[in-house]
């Protein structure tokens, strides 16, 4: 018995945490991923104004906390709207399917992450996709407005994919932003 202990606490992490395919109990799921975690952001903006494309691949690492009561706290999101979290909810339909993640992936320049998330057992369309929606007016600027959603899939109970797309409206310019992230407990 104490041989099959230590085999499983030398066990990497990835071959411990279960799979989240199917499940859609909210609140077994909120249960599961509370907490902190923290991830590598990969950006990228579209200026629609002059039709460029910047790419910042592998930003600082950034907090985000997921309560049990559906809140959720993105650490640059919860700075801009004065420590506000933001109530997640269930989506009761696939937000994106692996096409989309995909191309995400491929938009910030993030497909390595993809490596991270494939020994999952299902795709996108058979996990768990919480959707955060925001909009507010950022602080000490003149009319420079944020409006997008967050969106999160738990592929296991130790690793969430995160994918915002949101756009930044100075009213001079529409900047189109896209982040990627994959979430490990902290």
């Amino acid at each position: 018995m104490r041989f099959i202990l230590a085999i499983l606490l030398l066990l990497p992490a990835g071959l411990r945490a279960e799979s989240l395919c199917g499940v859609t109990d909210n609140a077994a799921l909120l249960d599961r991923l509370a907490g902190d975690w923290r991830g590598d952001t990969y950006l990228s903006g579209v200026n629609a104004v002059i039709d460029q494309t910047e790419i910042q691949p592998r930003a600082e690492a950034e907090r985000v906390t997921i309560g049990t009561d559906g809140i959720l706290s993105v650490e640059a999101i919860a700075a801009a709207m004065g420590g506000e979290g933001l109530p997640m909810v269930l989506s009761p339909t696939p937000v994106y399917n692996v096409d989309q993640v995909d191309d995400l992936l491929e938009t910030t320049q993030a497909e390595a992450l993809a490596d991270v998330l494939s020994d999952t057992p299902c795709g996108p369309e058979k996990l768990p996709q919480f959707v955060a929606t925001f909009g507010f007016d950022q602080a000490d600027t003149d009319g420079v407005r944020f409006d997008g959603q967050v969106v999160l899939i738990p592929y296991f109970d130790d690793r969430i994919l995160r994918l915002d797309q949101f756009d930044v409206n100075t009213g001079e310019m529409v900047l189109f932003v896209t982040v990627a992230s994959v979430l490990t407990r902290e």
